[in-house]
């Protein structure tokens, strides 16, 4: 979950609503009007609503509520406040805001509790406690610490467990194009047997940073374990998988490395790609990418192998 800076939540009243926005009442507990998610990727980022304030949700990191799911514009919608009231606006975004079951194409009055869409993502107002408030926020930083890989900070192996089967199913209800690829780093034990675990350590740090920079933002990098990493893309169609694979391949292969004892374009990388097919699982899909890897293994390393297309079944 982004973390983003918040004025003191300090006041002694409780709530008491007007319209749909909840006003502070003295003699109760604080109840703060709070944007979270409910369901989809973030799930439990918030952010507290002041009066008259414009909440800006996006991608980009300079939104109010920063969103990380790829059907999520940089600049996909605003909530404000004006009179007592939430009102929701679409800025344009590629996904569309939706509210209701109907897309928002003009400002809309948002009532507290009711869900909303950004995208795919699912987003909700309610009143809450500063306590409950600040324990959303140590419960979101576990979940967001445990899906992440310590070593490199890229996505682990949790956010496939919890994600993945999600993000094919709704890649199938909106007809989206997808594709994976495995990467595998060549002959990766020379280097922790040469120049110990630190360095091989480094690497994989290093290989974080080629394969986030090489992909785009709306794409998934995982790192799946030990010196493998899985790249999930987004609106990849079968023809753009090998282009993909070696553009990765290629920034693997030319990377002038920092770690001691490596020189310029030391380290090499098997690729295996495949695209999701119709109706396809995500085990199917995966367990056929890495297949083309270990065919790119076979074929002399340094190599991007895709799969063919597969048919529904």
């Amino acid at each position: 979950m982004a973390e983003h800076e918040r004025r003191p939540a300090t006041p002694t009243g409780g709530t008491e609503r007007t319209g749909s926005f909840p006003r502070r009442r003295q003699h109760d507990a604080a109840q703060l009007p709070t944007l979270r998610v409910v369901a989809g990727a973030d799930l439990l980022a918030l952010y507290t609503i002041y009066p008259s304030e414009r909440v800006q949700i996006g991608r980009d990191r300079t939104s109010s509520l920063q969103l990380s799911d790829p059907s999520v514009s940089r600049h996909h919608a605003v909530l404000s406040e004006v009179q007592g009231e939430l009102i929701l606006e679409d800025r344009g975004s590629t996904n569309g805001t939706s509210f209701r079951g109907r897309p928002v194409t003009s400002p809309v009055a948002l009532p507290i509790g009711e869900v909303f869409y950004v995208g795919e993502v699912a987003l909700r107002v309610d009143p809450m406690s500063v306590d409950e408030i600040r324990h959303l926020e140590r419960l979101a930083e576990r979940l967001r610490l445990v899906a992440r890989d310590p070593l490199t900070g890229l996505l682990g192996r949790a956010w496939l467990e919890e994600e993945l089967d999600a993000v094919v199913d709704r890649a199938h209800v909106r007809e989206r194009s997808m594709a994976a690829l495995f990467v595998d780093i060549d002959h990766f034990k020379l280097v922790n047997d040469t120049w110990g675990h630190a360095a091989g350590d480094a690497v994989l740090r290093e290989v974080a940073g080629i394969l986030t920079s090489t992909v785009r933002e709306t794409d998934r990098v995982v790192r799946y374990g030990g010196e493998e990493f899985l790249v999930v893309l987004v609106d990849c169609p079968q023809e753009a998988v090998l282009l993909a694979a070696e553009r990765i391949r290629v920034a693997v292969a030319t990377h002038g490395w920092e770690v001691r004892g490596l020189g310029p374009k030391s380290l090499t990388a098997s690729i295996g790609g495949a695209s999701l097919a119709a109706d396809e699982d995500a085990r199917s899909w995966l367990a056929r990418a890495d297949e083309a890897m270990y065919a790119a293994k076979r074929s002399g390393r340094n190599r991007s192998v895709v799969a063919k297309a597969r048919s529904a079944a």
